[in-house]
C-alpha cells in the first residue's frame, strides 16, 4: 500500500535524516567513532517483522495454536512474549500455555524471544526470573531465540545505583545466554529521554552496546508526536541518538514504533517510509498483536519483500 501522503510530504526531513546517517558512516569509516562489533548471527533474530505479546494478554494464551496460525497469516518473522516481570508472583507466567504457543510458533517458523520487565529493586529476583527465561524448555524441546531485558523501570531513584544494577544484571545475562543466543536491550525511547532529561539522565548506551545484540527501542510516538510529519521527526531523531550514543552507524536496531490502536494510518505509513528510507533498521513492530488492525499489518508486512 502506498502512503496516502505521497513521498513528497517527507522531503525536507527525509533529506536532513539521510545527511545525518551519512555523516556518521563517515565518520566511523574515518575511525573517528569505535563502537562494539555485534554479533551478526545473533542479532538476526531481531530482523523483520515483529509482534508482541505480554503477560497481561490471557486471550493469546485460551488457544495457543490459533494465535500461531494468526500471527503467521501476517508474516510475522518473531514473536516478542514477555515471561514474567518484577511485580508477578512466578517466575514464568502460563508455563504450560507458554510451551505450547512457543511450539506452535517455530511449527510456522517464526522465531520467539522471551522478555522480562526487571524493576531493579530486587537485583537476586530479576536475574532469577530473566535466567527462567533463558533456560526455558518447551514440551517439544525447544525454547527461545533470543532474550530482551526491557530496561525502563525508574523504581531505583538513585540512577547511579540504577545504571549499575542494569549493567551487572546485563552482563551476567551475557555469560548465560551464551554465544547463540541473541540479547537485545528493550530501552526507552532515546528522544522521549531526550525531551524528559530527568527520566534517565546518564542512561548507558555505549555500555549497554558492548553486552547486547541488538537494541529495541521503544520510540512510541503514539504518547508524543501526531501527524505523519511529526511521527517521521521523531522516530528519525530516536534513531540518531540511538546510533550517536552507541558510536555504532551499523547498530542493530529493532523499532516498536507505537501503540498500535492509538496509531492512525498515516503515522504507521510514515513509520514504515522511515524504515525504508534509512535501510539500516533491521526489525519492526507495533506494539502489541492483539491491537494491531489489518491495514496497519498491510503497512508493515510490506517492508519484508521490497528488500
Amino acid at each position: 500500500m502506498e502512503p496516502s501522503h505521497g513521498p513528497s510530504r517527507f522531503a525536507g526531513l527525509r533529506a536532513l535524516f539521510l545527511a545525518a546517517a551519512l555523516t556518521l558512516a563517515l565518520a566511523a569509516a574515518a575511525g573517528s567513532l569505535a563502537g562494539p562489533k555485534q554479533a551478526a548471527a545473533s542479532a538476526d533474530v531481531y530482523k523483520g517483522l515483529g509482534t508482541w505479546i505480554d503477560a497481561y494478554d490471557p486471550k493469546a494464551f485460551i488457544n495457543p495454536e490459533a494465535t500461531a496460525t494468526a500471527i503467521a497469516s501476517h508474516g510475522v518473522k518473531t514473536v516478542y512474549v514477555e515471561t514474567s516481570n518484577s511485580r508477578q508472583p512466578v517466575d514464568i507466567v502460563r508455563v504450560k500455555a507458554l510451551g505450547r504457543l512457543v511450539d506452535a510458533l517455530h511449527h510456522d517458523q517464526i522465531a520467539v524471544v522471551a522478555w522480562y520487565l526487571p524493576s531493579l529493586v530486587k537485583p537476586a529476583l530479576d536475574l532469577r526470573r530473566s535466567l527462567a527465561a533463558i533456560h526455558f524448555v518447551t514440551p517439544e524441546g525447544s525454547g527461545f531465540q533470543g532474550f530482551a531485558l526491557d530496561i525502563e523501570a525508574p523504581d531505583v531513584k538513585n540512577v547511579t545505583v540504577r545504571n549499575a544494577r542494569v549493567l551487572a544484571l546485563s552482563s551476567k545475562l551475557r555469560a548465560a545466554a551464551g554465544p547463540g543466543m541473541g540479547l537485545g536491550a528493550i530501552i526507552p525511547s532515546p528522544r522521549g529521554m531526550e525531551i524528559r532529561s530527568m527520566y534517565w539522565p546518564g542512561f548507558p548506551y555505549a555500555q549497554l552496546a558492548g553486552l547486547f545484540d541488538a537494541f529495541l527501542p521503544m520510540t512510541y510516538f503514539t504518547g508524543t508526536a501526531k501527524g505523519p510529519d511529526a511521527v517521521y521527526g521523531y522516530l528519525a531523531r530516536s534513531v540518531a541518538i540511538l546510533r550517536t550514543q552507541t558510536q555504532n552507524p551499523d547498530l542493530p536496531i529493532h523499532m516498536i514504533a507505537g501503540i498500535a490502536d492509538r496509531a492512525t494510518l498515516d503515522e504507521v505509513q510514515s513509520f514504515a517510509q522511515l524504515v525504508t528510507d534509512d535501510g539500516k533498521i533491521g526489525g519492526w513492530s507495533l506494539y502489541d498483536f492483539l491491537t494491531t488492525r489489518a491495514a496497519e499489518w498491510h503497512a508493515l508486512a510490506g517492508l519484508d519483500s521490497a528488500r
